[in-house]
């Protein structure tokens, strides 16, 4: 059987939230400066990880309190819906700690037949990568869809 095409305003939301999540670990990267602590696993962290973290899960909760949560920073939420949200808050906090401007925040869904969706923001190049079941792949800077991704 066919897996059903992701509904377009589970998308949106997806983006939504993404773009806000950039917004705050772009705000936290040109703040003032701070040093990345120590996971137990030997890789950085930093206050902005955190509070990413908790800006997705606070609007996940909010909105879907039936979905279970996965982040890299705070574990795993267990939910009753069949569906998992994947966080990473900031991919590549080695360089977001270090002052590179070269960091994503991550957003992803799986359901019962596997990944619906995934958004990378990338908000200091301001662009915003996003893919949604039967919905294709899309990149959109600036505010602007500039290119699908070819299949």
């Amino acid at each position: 059987m066919d897996a059903p095409r992701l509904d377009d305003s589970l998308l949106e939301f997806a983006i939504g939230l993404s773009e806000r999540a950039g917004s705050l670990a772009a705000e936290r990267f040109f703040a003032a400066d701070f040093a990345p602590a120590i996971k137990a696993d030997g890789t950085e962290v930093t206050e902005a990880d955190l509070a990413v973290e908790a800006l997705i899960r606070g609007e996940l909760t909010d909105r879907f309190p039936a979905d279970g949560i996965y982040g890299e920073e705070a574990g795993a939420t267990a939910g009753t819906s069949g569906r998992r949200w994947v966080i990473d808050p900031i991919d590549g906090t080695r360089y977001f700690a270090y002052r590179i401007p070269i960091f994503g925040t991550n957003l992803a869904l799986e359901d019962q037949h596997g990944v619906a969706l995934a958004v990378i923001n990338q908000p200091v190049a301001r662009q915003i990568i996003y893919a949604g079941r039967g919905r294709g792949c899309r990149v959109r800077t600036d505010g602007t869809v500039v290119a699908p991704v070819p299949d």
